[in-house]
C-alpha cells in the first residue's frame, strides 16, 4: 500500500533552517518512495535544481568539481528519518559518481547534525544504521522481490539500489 503525504510538507522549514544554503525537495510521489526526500546542498549560493543530469554534472563543475550535501529522507510510514553525507564528482569517464561519505569537515558535521536535529524536533527517530539493511522476511514490494526487502525499503524506497550508510 502507498502511503498519501503532501510531498512539500517539510519544504518551507527546511528551507528556513538551511537559509543560504539550497534545499532541494527530490519528493516526486508515494509510488516508490515512502518518504520525503531532501538535499541540502552544503554550497553557499543560488544553484539552479539540477533536475537532468546535464544539469548535475553542470552544478558538480560549478562548486568545483566536488558537490557535497545532507540526504535527508523523513519517512511517511513510520515516523523515522535517514541522514547521510554524500559527494558527488565526475570520475575519470566524465560521469557522476555519488558515494556516502563521513563528515570531513566542521560544515559537514554541523549541517549533519542541523539535519538530525531538525528531524528529531518533528519526533521523527533515526534507526541505527546496520538495521536498515535487515532483511524483512515474507514481504514484496513492487521493485523489491521477497527475500531481499530491507527495513530500509519498508521505511523510505522500494528500491533497492540506496548507497550504504558509512560506519563512523
Amino acid at each position: 500500500m502507498d502511503p498519501t503525504a503532501n510531498p512539500q510538507e517539510w519544504d518551507r522549514e527546511l528551507q528556513t533552517e538551511f537559509v543560504g544554503y539550497p534545499v532541494y525537495n527530490w519528493t516526486d510521489d508515494f509510488n516508490y518512495s515512502k518518504c520525503h526526500t531532501y538535499e541540502i546542498l552544503l554550497h553557499k549560493g543560488i544553484f539552479y535544481n539540477p533536475g537532468s543530469l546535464a544539469g548535475e554534472e553542470r552544478l558538480i563543475r560549478q562548486v568545483g568539481g566536488q558537490k557535497y550535501s545532507i540526504l535527508l529522507k523523513l519517512s511517511v510510514v513510520l515516523p523515522y528519518y535517514w541522514s547521510q553525507v554524500l559527494c558527488r564528482e565526475l570520475d575519470n569517464n566524465g560521469q557522476v559518481s555519488e558515494q556516502a561519505i563521513e563528515p570531513e569537515t566542521p560544515l559537514h558535521v554541523q549541517m549533519l547534525q542541523r539535519a538530525q536535529q531538525f528531524a528529531e524536533y518533528h519526533s521523527f527517530k533515526q534507526l541505527p544504521r546496520n538495521y536498515l539493511s535487515q532483511l524483512v522476511p515474507d514481504i514484496k514490494l513492487e521493485l523489491a522481490e521477497t527475500g531481499t526487502v530491507t527495513v530500509y525499503n519498508c521505511l523510505f524506497e522500494d528500491q533497492d539500489n540506496y548507497i550504504a550508510p558509512p560506519i563512523f
